[in-house]
């Protein structure tokens, strides 16, 4: 037990001399496939647009250019009203936010092996070099959900859901204290569950059969972060 006091004191330590801060926004399109038949058009598929803000720690390893991001999120409400005129009034809504952890992997190929004390961006012809970056990131989502038909809001389960994301962006410095990063990524929902839609279908049919309608999410996400660094030293 020893032992591991002192290397969590050390390891937290080693951290600390390295951390700097973030904020992110991101533009999200969703396609929740088994929803896909719920829209007014069918062209068009419910919860299709996200916006989501999160907060992050920095870190990374000293002598590789791998850093990790550690992220909070917060997605605002988004609402569906009268879905496909299943129920005939507009005074109808089905609510969806979602509260998230990230674990965000940057990897920098064109800088694996530098020793960047970043943000170095004064350096001529390396902006690429030492900014671009490719990401991972595995996180979970905690869906909360509501349900309101005729100004009553009924109880629908709220739950978590694993997802895992890749993609990538670039580093930009504005400052040696501050760094803009525009990204892309491309997020997998292997499992969302489709409690919210089965109440929403026992609306229209409360005496059918019960179908479970859980389905897959493909998610594109398009952001820009925001990097604080008030522990560099010039």
């Amino acid at each position: 037990m020893k032992n591991l006091i002192v290397l969590i004191f050390i390891v937290s330590s080693s951290l600390s001399a390295y951390a700097q801060f973030g904020v992110a926004v991101k533009y999200e399109k969703n396609n929740y496939r088994e929803w896909g038949g719920l829209s007014l058009s069918e062209n068009e598929l419910v919860f299709k647009n996200d916006l989501t803000i999160g907060a992050n720690y920095w870190f990374r390893l000293k002598n590789k250019r791998i850093e990790f991001l550690p992220e909070l999120s917060y997605t605002l409400k988004n609402t569906e009203v009268n879905i496909d005129g299943v129920v005939a009034t507009t005074d109808f809504e089905m609510g969806l936010s979602r509260i998230g952890f990230q674990f965000n992997t940057q990897i920098y190929p064109l800088d694996f092996e530098g020793d960047c004390n970043c943000p170095t961006w004064g350096k001529d012809n390396e902006f690429l070099k030492k900014g671009l970056f490719f990401t991972l990131s595995p996180g979970l989502d905690y869906f909360v959900t509501d349900l309101t038909y005729e100004g009553v809001s009924q109880s629908v389960d709220n739950f978590v859901s694993f997802k895992i994301g890749v993609g990538g962006g670039v580093d930009i410095g504005i400052s040696n204290l501050m760094t803009i990063s525009p990204f892309v990524l491309v997020n997998f929902y292997p499992s969302v569950n489709g409690a919210l839609i089965n109440d929403y279908f026992a609306l229209e049919c409360p005496t059918c059969e019960v179908i479970d309608r859980k389905t897959l999410n493909t998610q594109i996400s398009a952001g820009i972060r925001l990097h604080f660094r008030p522990d560099y030293k010039y």
